[in-house]
């Protein structure tokens, strides 16, 4: 008899175990259908602020001259009929900031110093802190509860372009720009996401209203 209670005891004692574990991880799947949508939305735009803040400060230490980077054509009467662009300068430059940026993504990602401007932007790689009070929508407790730490990181090498637009601009001005295109794609991670996620960061170098003539009609019109 002893040992059949012994053994319906330990019957009952793993049941209990297996109910309680059963109901541990019934929580967290729902919890987790709860939290990682957020956690993927708030982490991607703060991974793509903080690459942006990082990729803009490291190509601001880029030795750039914009006067270098353009030319105007004229006809005999001085009007402005084109634009030459410094290909090789414009090349230069591309390389340069690529390499910049990429060497503080790394710095910012790991938590470490920047090569290039020597700030530590996120301490242990941390880049934003969710807080799970967040999640209960009561805005008195939204800084309360474990927090959630998100984490990005660059996985593929950085590729970028100049673009250059010339567009109409007012009644007899045209807009001149010319931008950097950076791009890559990023690792976001937390311990509820691990989502790869495409940036893309444009930082214009020149931008140049070029005057023209006023237009006949125009003149008339004032007159």
């Amino acid at each position: 008899m002893n040992k059949i209670k012994k053994i319906k005891r330990r019957c009952t004692i793993l049941i209990i175990i297996f109910v309680l574990f059963g109901s541990f991880f019934a929580i967290l799947f729902e919890m987790n259908k709860v939290i990682m949508p957020i956690v993927k939305a708030v982490g991607e735009t703060e991974a793509r602020n903080a690459a942006t803040n990082v990729v803009k400060k490291a190509v601001s230490t880029v030795d750039i001259d914009s006067s270098e980077l353009y030319e105007y054509d004229y006809d005999p009467n001085g009007k402005i009929v084109g634009i030459n662009y410094n290909t090789l300068e414009l090349n230069r430059i591309l390389a340069d900031c690529l390499n910049v940026a990429e060497m503080s993504l790394h710095a910012a990602s790991q938590g470490v110093k920047d090569p290039n401007t020597h700030v530590v932007y996120y301490e242990q790689g941390i880049i934003y802190t969710l807080s799970l009070g967040n999640f209960i929508n009561i805005a008195m407790l939204s800084d309360y509860g474990p927090k959630i730490n998100i984490y990005m990181k660059v996985i593929h090498t950085l590729f970028g372009e100049i673009v250059t637009t010339t567009t109409p601009y007012g009644v007899n001005c045209t807009l001149m720009t010319i931008e950097i295109v950076i791009k890559t794609d990023m690792l976001v991670m937390s311990p509820f996401i691990m989502n790869q996620t495409p940036f893309e960061c444009r930082i214009p170098l020149v931008i140049q209203i070029i005057q023209g003539e006023i237009p006949n009609m125009m003149l008339s019109g004032i007159s």
